[in-house]
């Protein structure tokens, strides 16, 4: 989440995100809901990150009630996202790993962030060299047809 609206900073103001973007906390931590706002150039946006598969029906069905709006939302099905995953060691021997050491892996990911000299997307140096020379700019016709997605149904899942 973080990410992506540093470089929705960048390409509705054409200047770099301000530093409360680089610790952007509302969207930070474990429960499986978290919802911000904030104002990009003059527009107000609302975000929300939801983890865990279990939160996302509760949301969808508010936002399909008309009772809350979202410019973007984040859906990661793991908890704390894949950070929590299925590759990830489950040192507890359950099958899961706990909150406490998804916490430790999520601080040490913030850790390292803080650390990089890049911290959006847009100002590395290979993806403006792909752009570049190959697809034009973001949003672009072909950058579309190669890097997005959609999804429509596929018939019935009774097989």
């Amino acid at each position: 989440m973080e990410a992506t609206l540093r470089a929705v900073w960048l390409y509705l103001t054409g200047t770099k995100a301000p530093a409360s973007l680089l610790e952007f906390k509302p969207v930070r931590g474990l429960a499986g809901v978290r919802e911000a706002s904030l104002e990009i150039d003059g527009k107000l946006l609302g975000v929300a990150v939801v983890h865990g598969t279990g939160t996302v029906r509760p949301i969808l069905d508010e936002i399909l009630k008309g009772n809350v709006k979202y410019d973007f939302i984040e859906v990661m099905a793991c908890p704390g996202g894949c950070i929590g995953g299925g590759g990830q060691p489950k040192p507890n021997g359950n099958g899961r790993p706990d909150d406490s050491l998804r916490q430790k892996r999520i601080d040490g990911l913030y850790t390292k962030d803080e650390r990089q000299t890049i911290r959006c997307s847009a100002d590395n140096p290979d993806i403006k060299t792909i752009y570049q020379e190959f697809l034009g700019k973001p949003l672009s016709p072909l950058s579309h047809e190669l890097l997005h997605t959609s999804y429509r149904p596929s018939g019935s899942c009774d097989g």
